[in-house]
């Protein structure tokens, strides 16, 4: 939960930050998980994120007029005294990731799970508020330079579901999966037990729970690209070959990784 400091106020965007890192970590580690965020909470008409001592974090924080989103929230008294006081909008990293394109980041790693567009139309609205200035901080907006690439590319997501009689070919499954690097792909790791709605993220939570193959005994991948969704692949080679199509890899990149 976010910590309170010396004048009270509540850093929202490391909340957002943190809990997009948790969904980060589990996407590479092999799970999605609950946190302690509900996402998809309508706050007046405004679709937010509110945790679980109901910190509304979108409506709280979000500047609805200029875009982007505020360190503090608005004074109780409506008084701001000295400079520790003051609102601000970070968007230089120094040299920790700065709050709001981290914060468009996690809006837009949200909107790929959930398939709500809210999330993406904030996390626009937070970047084109930095759109003017932001080449005037150089390597100091690297990371708002990250959050335009989540923005510009369509999400990537692979699941990999796991069956106890083919862990070797899971194994296999999963290191092409994770081979290549990219912004917009995720990576998630299931036992067929586990590939139910309530452990899957909206977009997936209709597809995989009613896949044929979950009764096959044989292990298998998913690729879903925007928010659509491939047939099962059980090979290896067959799941790269999709994967290089996805992400457009050139032949000679595609040969490199084999000689690698």
């Amino acid at each position: 939960m976010i910590k309170t400091y010396g004048c009270n106020r509540r850093f929202a965007l490391t909340a957002l930050i943190g809990h997009s890192l948790i969904l980060a970590a589990h996407a590479q580690t092999g799970g999605y998980v609950e946190t302690d965020l509900v996402v998809n909470k309508q706050v007046g008409s405004v679709p937010t994120l509110v945790d679980k001592n109901g910190t509304v974090h979108i409506a709280k924080f979000f500047d609805a007029v200029s875009g982007g989103f505020f360190d503090a929230e608005p004074a109780a008294d409506g008084k701001s005294l000295g400079v520790l006081s003051t609102r601000r909008k970070p968007l230089q990293d120094s040299p920790t990731p700065a709050g709001n394109p981290m914060a468009a980041i996690a809006l837009l790693r949200l909107h790929h799970y959930t398939g709500d567009n809210g999330y993406r139309n904030k996390a626009e609205q937070t970047l084109e508020a930095f759109a003017g200035i932001a080449e005037q901080f150089g390597i100091f907006a690297g990371t708002y330079g990250i959050a335009v690439v989540h923005l510009l590319e369509s999400p990537l997501q692979v699941v990999v579901v796991a069956d106890s009689k083919s862990e070797d070919k899971a194994n296999a499954l999963a290191v092409v999966a994770t081979a290549a690097f990219t912004f917009n792909k995720t990576v998630l790791r299931l036992t067929t037990n586990q590939a139910t709605a309530v452990n899957l993220p909206p977009t997936l939570a209709a597809t995989i729970p009613n896949l044929p193959q979950l009764t096959s005994h044989e292990s298998f991948a998913v690729l879903c690209s925007g928010f659509s969704c491939q047939p099962a692949i059980t090979d290896p080679a067959e799941l790269r070959r999709a994967l290089d199509s996805a992400l457009k890899v050139p032949t000679q990149d595609r040969q490199y990784k084999k000689r690698g």
